[in-house]
C-alpha cells in the first residue's frame, strides 16, 4: 500500500537527518570535494509530492514532513490523491533507499542540463547513477543557497531520457560517512588518492 510506503521513506529518511557525507573526485588532474547534508525539507521533492496537484498544501514542508510522519491519516489523504503513479510511487520506493544509494555509489558526473539531449529543467551540480531493485536510478545534487553543503534534489528511475549523456564523469577518489551517533565510516578510499593533510 502506498501509506505504508510513505511511512518507510520517511522513517527511512528521518535517519539521515544528522548524517554527513563527504565526498573527493577527480578528473584530469583536478580534485575537489563537497559534504551531503540532509533536511526535512528536502524530502517533499524528493518523493514527488509537489506532482499532486489536488494535494497542494503551503503550510510549510517541515510541517508536511512530520505530519506525515506522525499521521495515519495525513498519509491516507496524501495516497487518495488522482495524481498518484508510477513516477510518485518510484520517487517514494527510492527516497526510502537514499542511504543506501549514497553508500554504494561510485559513479558520479558534474551535471549541466545544457548538455542533454532533450529540455530539462532539473538544476543541479553532480548527477549521481546508481542500480537499485534492478534498475538504473538517477540522483541530483545542488548546492544549498545558505552553506556550502550539498543536498538531495531529484530522485527518479532511468526511463527513455539518459541524463548521464555528455556529461563530464569524476572519478571517486576517497568517501567518508558521519553518523548521528558520532562514528565515522569511510566507505571508500583510492588507493592512489593521497588526503588533504586538513581532512580527517
Amino acid at each position: 500500500m502506498i501509506e505504508d510506503s510513505i511511512l518507510e521513506c520517511l522513517t527511512s529518511f528521518c535517519k539521515l537527518l544528522d548524517t554527513r557525507y563527504t565526498i573527493h573526485l577527480g578528473r584530469a588532474g583536478k580534485n575537489l570535494s563537497f559534504d551531503i547534508g540532509f533536511d526535512k525539507q528536502d524530502c517533499y521533492h524528493l518523493m514527488g509530492l509537489h506532482y499532486l496537484q489536488d494535494r497542494r498544501d503551503n503550510r510549510g514542508r517541515n510541517y508536511i514532513f512530520d505530519e506525515l510522519l506522525s499521521s495515519a491519516d495525513a498519509r491516507n489523504h496524501i495516497a487518495s490523491s488522482s495524481f498518484i503513479d508510477d513516477n510518485v510511487r518510484d520517487r517514494i520506493l527510492f527516497t526510502g533507499m537514499l542511504e543506501k544509494l549514497l553508500d554504494d555509489n561510485s559513479t558520479v558526473f558534474r551535471y549541466n542540463r545544457k548538455r542533454l539531449q532533450f529540455f530539462s529543467q532539473i538544476e543541479a551540480e553532480y548527477l549521481l547513477d546508481n542500480i537499485a531493485q534492478g534498475q538504473e536510478v538517477y540522483l541530483f545534487l545542488d548546492k544549498r543557497e545558505d552553506s556550502e553543503d550539498r543536498f538531495c534534489r531529484s530522485i527518479f528511475p532511468k526511463t527513455n531520457r539518459d541524463y548521464s549523456f555528455g556529461q563530464a564523469r569524476w572519478t571517486l577518489l576517497y568517501k567518508k560517512k558521519y553518523l548521528p551517533d558520532g562514528t565515522e565510516s569511510v566507505l571508500y578510499h583510492n588507493k592512489n588518492y593521497v588526503l588533504p593533510p586538513h581532512t580527517s
